[in-house]
């Protein structure tokens, strides 16, 4: 194993019990009534070096090590974790700072993060290299302006290029501009009018992908959507974005305050009654408080804020577990003082 790379447990850099508020959680994040969070993310390959599912522990430890003789000199200053408990990792995914998919326990696996928690780099995850700036709100803008400088900071590695082709990634889908944007976006007022699959058909017709909260294989549970570019088309990215803010608007606006307080209503009394929940149940019982917080007439005092906070320290665990399950409703009564 490459010396630097090695070392024990005892000396490990922990994150346990000293969870922290990513930045995203912010509370002067702008339009954060629909946009939970703007990313914008970059893949990478080093010449010479199989894909990270191809790659052998020698060669995804080189990797890594020549990742962080960039990455030790980075301003601002980026941190590397390199071992993670499973809460922490639970943590960290939560908090949308590493993927489900992240291989934390394998060889040369790595995790980068800065002291804002707005910037998180991934080593050997499903490419060599996955820069990821993720503030809160809508601030498309500020988020490629970071990237921007960032990505300069890794300019004298020696990445996979096709002049006629572009950047190479493992994934067909990531390759050619090696940059993906996306909004976490919270569309609950069209899913309850029934018209959120045809929104989301509409721009998915135009070079727009649209997934749950938790990466690709999940669903839009509680009507979190994460809505993504796939043609690096900056205007066409932030037209459909307005789209749906607009829309997602005008049908809050629709739902009569009874109702509303009705919703709300039964979701304290579920966490109040359950000593267990799934994670779709936590997710759905989230998202009609935050309905609540942001319908045309407020009916609940909670901070919006607040809700965002417990959706982003949900406890994963096993997704369905007996014990994450049991974690979640205590987590949720305890934040809401129930």
């Amino acid at each position: 194993m490459t010396k630097g790379f090695k070392r024990s447990l005892a000396a490990r850099s922990s994150l346990e019990g000293s969870w922290k508020s990513p930045l995203w959680l912010s509370d002067d994040s702008p339009e954060s009534d629909v946009v939970l969070s703007t990313r914008v993310r970059v893949m990478r390959n080093l010449q010479g070096f199989p894909f990270p599912h191809k790659a052998s522990p020698d060669q995804l430890l080189e990797v890594a090590r020549r990742i962080n003789a960039v990455a030790s000199f980075i301003e601002p200053k980026l941190v590397p974790i390199k071992f993670l408990s499973f809460r922490e990792r639970d943590s960290l995914v939560s908090s949308r700072l590493i993927s489900p998919e992240f291989l934390w326990q394998e060889p040369g696996r790595v995790v980068y993060l800065d002291e804002a928690r707005s910037i998180s780099v991934m080593v050997n995850e499903e490419d060599h290299l996955r820069l990821q700036v993720l503030l809160g709100g809508w601030q498309l803008d500020q988020a490629e302006e970071t990237m921007k400088v960032l990505l300069r900071s890794f300019q004298n590695l020696d990445f996979c290029k096709l002049e006629r082709f572009g950047w190479l990634a493992a994934s067909p889908s990531n390759a050619g501009f090696g940059i993906r944007h996306s909004a976490m976006v919270h569309l609950i007022g069209l899913a309850h009018s029934g018209k959120i699959a045809s929104v989301l058909q509409a721009i998915q017709g135009q070079c727009l992908s649209a997934r749950g909260a938790f990466g690709e294989s999940s669903r839009a549970i509680g009507a979190f959507v994460q809505v993504s570019d796939t043609s690096n088309d900056l205007s066409l990215f932030s037209g459909a974005c307005e789209y749906l803010k607009h829309e997602e608007r005008s049908a809050r606006q629709a739902i009569d305050p009874k109702t509303v307080q009705t919703l709300v209503e039964n979701a304290f009394q579920f966490i109040q009654t359950h000593s267990a929940m799934t994670l779709s149940d936590a997710l759905r019982t989230l998202a009609y408080l935050r309905l609540g917080i942001h319908s045309h007439q407020q009916v609940t005092s909670i901070q919006s804020r607040k809700i965002d906070e417990m959706i982003a320290r949900i406890e994963m665990g096993d997704m369905d577990s007996k014990s994450a399950a049991e974690q979640r409703a205590k987590m949720l009564k305890k934040a809401l003082s129930l």
